[in-house]
């Protein structure tokens, strides 16, 4: 009865599939597909007489699904017009499956996992999605994953959120456990070789993809030879994209390293919050700047207002990595950095501020008394200090420190001169001689 259930389930989610648009099919397929490598990467409960083969095969599979599926996602999140990367892949991953049937006398939910993965890569809707369901009914683990509800909610996404929605359905905690069952018992957790594609995966279980560019990177610069040659060769080549990326990203803004907090574990703790507090204040920057140059007129920030514009794009990346990414060693490095480079700006607006108390100059510019257009955003600059600092006392006294610059800031903005012509100078009234 249940295989009955299931047949009639899969057609409906075909016929539903193939009418989809030829973007949204693309992203309906690949999404199936991303489910479908848990059964690839996992050991399935393997017979014993198998057992050994498949490790030894397992590995080589694993990597081909990776390499195709980075490249399939790849293909679509940059519009690029040719598929040759993925195409490569699709080839030798078809070869690997064609020997991994000849020599499997159990086809088993690594089989199936494989097939429905090029099924997708070669558009084919029907084997796509029962080759996924025949996986679920072989991995006992698994059987519980609602696979046709999660495949028949994707094509209600929003294109923002193609892949930016967890493969699974429910609430965070539901999602957090499917995620963990998937991983738990599988490759990506015992080889340390697969750690880039354990972070890439779970990251794209969860809904909080690693960094597209970085993605991109490894999909599209490393050359078939070396994807060919084994997780081995590819290992060394990921190392050296991931250095290079990040020392691009440390180019753009140096790091600031006597401002990196040690820890970062409790942004974790209730990461939407960290992330909507930070989005809020990050919008509050970028609007008072913007009715700030709309009063003012001016085409440039003035000096010693820069920091502050500056925090909004980094509380903007630091929002991103706690609210997007899974947590790993990776993203809390990327965490740290960032909020360096966020508090070293606190420092130099401080350090700003201080100045502007005695610059005459400054505050006889006509624009000046506008300025207090902004102590809103600073208010979000303090939101975003309590929110990131796990030091309450350093917070508390930088709170305090800022809190004071701001006062005498609307002290010198309401005390600044007005604009218009200068009143003409009273005369002592005319008296008889």
């Amino acid at each position: 009865m249940a295989l009955e259930q299931g047949a009639m389930n899969a057609h409906a989610l075909v016929e539903t599939i193939e009418k989809s648009s030829e973007p949204v099919r693309r992203v309906l397929l690949l999404r199936a597909a991303l489910r479908a490598l848990v059964y690839v990467i996992r050991y399935n409960d393997w017979p014993p007489m198998e057992r050994d083969w498949l490790r030894q095969t397992q590995a080589e599979a694993v990597l081909g699904c990776c390499r195709l599926l980075l490249g399939m996602q790849c293909e679509l999140v940059f519009e690029m017009g040719s598929r040759t990367s993925s195409h490569l892949a699709l080839l030798d991953l078809s070869r690997l499956y064609r020997r991994f049937v000849a020599e499997s006398p159990i086809h088993s939910a690594t089989g199936f996992g494989l097939q429905s993965i090029i099924s997708a890569a070669r558009e084919d809707v029907s084997e796509t999605i029962s080759a996924i369901q025949y996986a679920s009914m072989s991995d006992k683990r698994m059987r519980s994953m609602d696979l046709d509800g999660a495949i028949e909610t994707d094509q209600f996404l929003k294109p923002r959120f193609w892949l930016r929605a967890p493969l699974y359905k429910g609430d965070v905690e539901v999602i957090s456990e499917m995620v963990e069952v998937s991983l738990s018992g599988s490759i990506f957790r015992d080889d340390p070789r697969f750690a880039f594609f354990a972070s890439w995966y779970q990251g794209m279980l969860a809904g909080k993809p690693l960094d597209w560019e970085l993605q991109r990177r490894i999909a599209t610069e490393i050359p078939p030879e070396i994807w060919e040659a084994g997780i081995d060769a590819v290992a060394p080549e990921i190392a050296r994209i991931e250095a290079e990326w990040e020392s691009g990203r440390e180019a753009q803004e140096p790091r600031s390293p006597e401002y990196e907090p040690n820890s970062v574990a409790h942004l974790f703790d209730y990461p939407l919050s960290v992330s909507g507090n930070l989005t809020v204040a990050a919008n509050s920057i970028s609007v008072g700047f913007e009715q700030f140059r709309a009063e003012t007129g001016l085409n440039e920030t003035p000096e010693f207002l820069q920091p502050l514009e500056a925090m909004s794009a980094n509380m903007e990346r630091i929002a991103a990595i706690v609210g997007e990414q899974v947590r790993s060693s990776m993203t809390e490095q990327a965490l740290r950095e960032e909020i360096g480079r966020l508090m070293a700006k606190v420092a130099h607006l401080e350090a700003e501020l201080a100045k502007a108390k005695t610059d005459l100059d400054l505050k006889s510019k006509p624009w000046f008394g506008k300025a207090a257009i902004l102590c809103s955003a600073a208010a979000g600059l303090g939101t975003a200090v309590w929110t990131l600092s796990g030091d309450e006392i350093g917070a508390k006294k930088r709170m305090e420190t800022l809190a004071e610059y701001w006062e005498v800031g609307k002290g010198l903005f309401n005390t600044a001169p007005v604009e218009g012509p200068a009143p003409k100078p009273q005369l002592p009234p005319a008296t008889d001689v």
